[in-house]
């Protein structure tokens, strides 16, 4: 077991190779906690929403171990903005959920590069001013409600 552990931390020298095995890495971290935390993560964005992000996960993790990085790189970090939109839009921009924006913001700029953290915090952005406009406006109701009047 600890031979393989270090096997995957281990350098190659190829960055290919060291690319997939972040994602390969990742994935299979993130896989992991959603499996640990299925109560609490089902309750919070719903059935469709929680199984959807899963198999997107899944659909990364088969990407990058069939060696097609670009669209794994893409879709980690798009689904994992979805689902922190998903719970800001539940529970308002008030909510805790809000500091997921940052490590999505992490998670693209190690998976995608640069341009992603300006994309994804451009993305973050505009979700953030939009619920919290439409929490104002009172179009969404939530909890945390009399906090933004």
């Amino acid at each position: 077991m600890l031979k393989r552990i270090s096997r995957i931390l281990y350098k190659s020298g190829d960055k290919h190779e060291d690319q997939r095995r972040l994602h390969l890495t990742f994935n299979l971290v993130a896989l992991v906690i959603l499996l640990v935390s299925f109560s609490l993560t089902i309750e919070a964005v719903g059935a469709y929403i929680y199984f959807g992000f899963i198999v997107l996960l899944l659909i990364s993790l088969a990407l990058a171990y069939k060696n097609q990085l670009w669209p794994a790189r893409i879709l980690t970090p798009l689904a994992g903005f979805l689902l922190i939109t998903r719970l800001i839009y539940v529970g308002g921009i008030h909510d805790d959920a809000l500091g997921g924006y940052y490590f999505i913001l992490i998670v693209a700029g190690l998976m995608i590069g640069q341009r992603a953290l300006l994309i994804f915090g451009v993305l973050s952005t505009l979700a953030v001013i939009i619920i919290g406009i439409a929490e104002t406006s009172g179009i969404i109701t939530t909890h945390f409600g009399p906090l933004t009047e």
